[in-house]
């Protein structure tokens, strides 16, 4: 009996071609479904091996790189052309810790004056790297440091202070509390008592408010150990004077 509402196909053959199209358009729907996904990944692995991944060592020229005028031999830190500071044999770059993000200080010392004392040299590279050891909060950082021969020249990568010196910071900053001068004055004893109890002892010879540097945001001073390039300093003038007289 049909019942209501329901229509009954009395075609067997127009049923029989609906039985038998279903499994093709199953098997049609299940091709496609695996070119799909046969098509996905062949479209990731052409992304994927065409995909550069950023690498300390890339080519500089790169348009899409960093604007670095040279990378250190680990291709870690990269320099740029901005001059942070300069004196009589060391001039100062901004650059760019690619390991950790951060912007760093590259301190680079021209060896053009002491050329004719390799002696001399070696005694500046050990004192750098002595300064590398250094690990005091109130003293700067030193991550790393080489010589190229290729440019005759001494590099040493450190933290950049944020503020410049404590010369340049009182003048920009001129109503300073005496406790903010009391906490700086006691962060620079206490970088300057870890240096006088290094092993070997350290001194600094030309402690001033040139050479402590302070990061502003905060408020702690920086001690530079200035002890070797003071010392270079006195022996560039003194063979200066030795020529002048």
């Amino acid at each position: 009996m049909q019942q209501k509402g329901v229509r009954v196909h009395t075609t067997c053959a127009h049923s029989s071609s609906i039985v038998e199209d279903f499994p093709r358009q199953r098997n049609f729907s299940k091709k496609k479904r695996v070119r799909s996904k046969t098509l996905r990944s062949v479209f990731l692995q052409s992304s994927f091996h065409n995909l550069k991944m950023p690498a300390a060592n890339s080519n500089m020229s790169d348009r899409d790189g960093e604007p670095f005028v040279e990378v250190d031999p680990s291709g870690r830190f990269g320099r740029y052309s901005d001059l942070l500071g300069s004196g009589a044999v060391k001039k100062v770059y901004r650059a760019f810790d690619q390991e950790e993000g951060i912007e760093v200080a590259w301190n680079q010392v021209r060896l053009s004056h002491f050329s004719e004392d390799p002696v001399l040299v070696n005694r500046l590279h050990s004192e750098v790297q002595l300064l590398r050891t250094l690990k005091n909060k109130y003293i700067i950082v030193c991550y790393s440091v080489w010589l190229d021969d290729q440019h005759n020249t001494l590099n040493f990568i450190t933290e950049v202070c944020t503020s410049g010196n404590l010369r340049t910071y009182r003048k920009k900053h001129r109503h300073v509390s005496i406790k903010a001068l009391k906490k700086w004055s006691k962060q620079v004893l206490e970088g300057l008592e870890y240096l006088h109890t290094h092993e070997p002892c350290i001194i600094h010879r030309d402690l001033n408010c040139s050479n402590i540097f302070i990061n502003g945001n905060i408020g702690q001073v920086i001690n530079i150990p200035n002890f070797l390039l003071e010392y270079f300093n006195n022996i560039i003038a003194s063979r200066l004077w030795g020529v002048i007289r």
